[in-house]
């Protein structure tokens, strides 16, 4: 047997107090017959109201009701389980799954449905185009297991957005952004770029920031024709448990002016980007671009 402690933070500061929505929390492994409890904690700021229930999976699920708005959200859990671990590979295969690929059993496909479904339908073309290069076809499923997590092991990662609790302070934007508003960048005199290079490099490390675009004498975007996403949705299209959007906006709102607008969804934006290639910051691609002009050019004849 062992003995696991799963500790798990979720800490936000924010410039000005806000309110939070409810929030639906999954911090409780399900218990079975080789995973049990031992003990669990729970620390949650402001104040709020929680309610335990069961998800269709049967998953111990909170929804925390926040009585308080505030200027931070905390969420702390620890809990200590008991795992009686079998052998790892200590397991059979149905004779029918023995190869890839195969089909489940009718009576199974019903229970199975839900797992089958797509989650993040954007992603598929990217993931099947991935999958068709592994060439994964009439291989033993076992082998196919362990092909598929060493795979994964090497060709993917994972990209944390910053450091614990903290937005970035400099947008992300996927190669065809810049490729968009590098054209806008070209447009521009020299001088503007170096005064552009020394606010980049002068960013503040706390919020609010200023775009480093942004001309200071005119109040007006330079670039407003190339901007990237992140400009074209901002307000709009928004975060609200984390406060992510535009105060101005959240007063039209207040005062019933803006009743007809539609909100989208950001997370939802953030993913329909990702299929558009590698992603960096905006001070990474203009530092490097900025570098390849610097260079002299030399020509053959």
């Amino acid at each position: 047997m062992q003995r696991l402690r799963i500790q798990h933070l979720t800490e936000y500061h924010f410039s000005a107090q806000v309110t939070f929505n409810q929030h639906r929390l999954l911090l409780r492994p399900r218990e079975d017959h080789d995973v049990r409890i031992e003990s669990s904690k729970l620390r949650i700021s402001p104040d709020y109201a929680i309610k335990w229930q069961r998800d269709v999976f049967d998953n111990s699920l909170a929804l925390v009701n926040f009585r308080a708005r505030s200027d931070k959200l905390i969420i702390a859990s620890e809990v200590v389980i008991q795992h009686y671990a079998p052998a790892p590979f200590d397991f059979l295969l149905e004779s029918y799954a023995v190869n890839f690929p195969f089909n489940y059993p009718a009576c199974e496909q019903i229970d199975l449905a839900a797992f089958q479904q797509l989650i993040f339908v954007e992603d598929q073309f990217v993931i099947r185009d991935w999958l068709q290069q592994q060439d994964l076809q009439g291989m033993e499923t076992f082998t196919l297991l362990v092909k598929l997590n060493q795979l994964i092991s090497r060709q993917f990662r994972y990209q944390i957005r910053e450091e614990p609790g903290v937005q970035s302070r400099v947008p992300q934007l996927t190669i065809a952004e810049w490729d968009l508003l590098r054209e806008g960048l070209t447009e521009l005199a020299p001088e503007q770029l170096k005064e552009i290079a020394k606010r980049m490099a002068a960013q503040p490390l706390s919020r609010p920031v200023t775009c480093p675009l942004l001309d200071l004498t005119t109040g007006a975007c330079p670039v407003y024709l190339h901007r990237p996403v992140a400009c074209r949705t901002y307000g709009f299209y928004v975060q609200r448990d984390l406060g992510l959007y535009c105060h101005d906006i959240e007063a039209n709102v207040t005062d019933g002016k803006l009743t007809d607008v539609v909100w989208g969804n950001h997370d939802a934006v953030d993913q329909r980007l990702t299929a558009l290639g590698e992603s960096r910051p905006l001070t990474d691609w203009f530092a490097e671009w900025m570098l390849e002009n610097s260079q002299p050019k030399i020509s053959c004849y």
